[in-house]
């Protein structure tokens, strides 16, 4: 009752209905992750630059950061007990920073050629979506009406878009 259901048998089918849309989310996942790699494979890209590769890397940091802080911990502690350094890091990133690079430089080239776009209205929305989700975060509030956020959603946006249409065109249906 303290989760808000009725009943015990309620409460045990949301988390099953829970438990099979994460299930399903996997699933989506891992066919999106086989469907860029193919299109990465099928794709020459000339020289990429290394600046775009040492952000991505530098982004990769930031969140490996961000984990270990979640969980409680910090980086140099995080580091010591692995017994490496960031440059170490930074090296067994490389491979993926730079994949990651290739991913995003794809999707955007799609977006451009298939004219996948986001409109004001759409990135209105979202930014809305966030100010009511923490409405009682000033930092998040100031932060959603940044331009500079504005552009973050509208590339999150686009990517999403990309990858909903490359599904529907390469994935087959049930």
């Amino acid at each position: 009752k303290s989760f808000a259901f009725k009943d015990l048998t309620e409460f045990k089918e949301a988390i099953k209905k829970n438990i099979e849309t994460q299930r399903q989310a996997q699933i989506d996942q891992k066919m999106e992750i086989k469907m860029l790699d193919e299109i990465l494979d099928k794709t020459r890209f000339g020289d990429i630059a290394e600046i775009l590769v040492q952000h991505e890397l530098e982004l990769m940091m930031k969140e490996l950061e961000q984990s270990i802080t979640a969980d409680g911990g910090n980086l140099q502690d995080y580091l010591s007990s692995i017994n490496k350094t960031r440059e170490q890091i930074g090296l067994e990133f490389m491979p993926t920073a730079i994949k990651r690079v290739k991913t995003s430089l794809v999707i955007r080239e799609i977006a451009k050629e298939e004219k996948i776009e986001v409109s004001a209205a759409e990135i209105d929305a979202r930014v809305e979506e966030v100010k009511k989700y923490y409405p009682n975060d000033e930092r998040i509030q100031k932060m959603a009406g940044e331009p500079a956020y504005r552009n973050y959603l509208e590339t999150v946006l686009s990517n999403q878009k990309v990858i909903k249409s490359l599904r529907e065109w390469n994935i087959a249906k049930d």
